[in-house]
């Protein structure tokens, strides 16, 4: 869809994974993802990867759930930095409910400084 943030595609899981493809390789401004489903897009096209780079700001919500353990989206998350450009040229966002080891653990590997807002 387009507003007047420009073009952004909503890529979940739980529909056709086909026209999300398509949806990214329009690229748009804006991705909003789960990110089991986008790592299953970057990982099966490495095509799309170029989609990504130039990714200014990544925001993740509900950093503390995304990381719990078991829930599989550590590899996810994983999967998905690797296409995006460094720490140096983009700004992570993390959202977190509680501040825990886990958060810190990936705001230190993936996020250059923090300021925790409360």
């Amino acid at each position: 869809s387009s507003g007047n943030f420009g073009q952004i595609a909503c890529i979940v899981g739980g529909t056709s994974i086909l026209p999300q493809i398509n949806e990214i390789h329009d690229r748009p401004h804006i991705v909003v993802a789960t990110p089991g489903r986008l790592a299953e897009i970057l990982n099966g096209d490495s095509s799309l990867v170029e989609a990504f780079a130039h990714t200014e700001f990544l925001v993740l919500d509900e950093a503390d759930r995304l990381l719990v353990s078991g829930s599989g989206f550590e590899t996810s998350i994983a999967d998905i930095m690797k296409a995006l450009p460094g720490k140096a040229k983009r700004q992570t966002l993390l959202f977190t409910a509680t501040l825990s080891e886990n958060v810190m653990a990936l705001q230190q590997r993936y996020g250059e400084e923090s300021m925790p807002l409360r």
